[in-house]
């Protein structure tokens, strides 16, 4: 696992995106930047039990983490 953050200029382009957005807002933002930085990195997919906030957010295929891990 990698762990990466937004540079200064990638979190004022989120926060710009996701004024365009329908129902970014408070804790979803947090989310937000979470999808943002994986779409950013190039990431195949993101890791969540939350399909229904994050599916709205981007097109990266999402998929529930393994048990057992």
């Amino acid at each position: 696992m990698t762990f990466r953050d937004l540079k200064p200029e990638e979190v004022l382009e989120s926060t710009e995106r996701a004024a365009g957005l329908p129902g970014i807002q408070g804790n979803s933002f947090h989310d937000f930047l979470h999808v943002r930085t994986a779409e950013l990195h190039g990431a195949k997919s993101i890791v969540t039990l939350n399909f229904t906030d994050y599916g709205r957010m981007t097109q990266l295929p999402l998929e529930a983490p393994k048990q057992g891990m």
